[in-house]
């Protein structure tokens, strides 16, 4: 499979996500270099953000491995949602497009159907799409702080 070199911090979030690369597994540059067609640079690149957004945790000597949460991290992360989440759909409420609200309600009706057809599997990344959407109708700098939201909780 070979993706483009920009997507590769993407590939392997999604990974670590979604349980291909497993809490504690080892990550070589050689080995995911491979797996997403590019080469070690991007995959390097890719690692720092990781690390940088908790997914990943370099160790000198050692290398990369996946970041094993532990439940403190759990807690913080959904006290810091619980704080950021009720702002940034105020702002949103009152900042939003007409263009925001026709995808916000295209998502709340396909997230609907989805889960009418029990497509579970689906309403993960509806709601992402959700509350990206919402971040970016918050217009507000705060939104920096978690521009993901959901990918930090699918962290712990």
């Amino acid at each position: 499979m070979s993706i483009p070199a920009h997507s590769v911090c993407t590939a392997i979030r999604d990974d670590i996500v979604s349980g291909v690369y497993e809490r504690g597994s080892r990550l070589t540059e050689e080995l995911l270099a491979r797996r997403y067609g590019v080469s070690r640079v991007p995959v390097r690149e890719a690692l720092r953000t990781l690390e940088a957004e908790g997914f990943v945790v370099t160790r000198r000597h050692a290398g990369a491995q996946v970041a094993e949460p532990g439940a403190q991290e759990a807690v913080d992360v959904l006290e810091t949602r619980l704080l950021l989440e009720p702002l940034c759909a105020a702002r949103a409420a009152q900042r939003r497009t007409e263009a925001h609200l026709k995808v916000l309600r295209g998502l709340v009706r396909l997230g609907q159907e989805r889960a009418r057809r029990g497509q579970e599997e689906d309403l993960r990344s509806l709601g992402g799409g959700f509350h990206e959407t919402l971040v970016q109708a918050s217009a507000s700098d705060f939104a920096f702080i978690a521009p993901d939201p959901a990918a930090a909780q699918d962290r712990v």
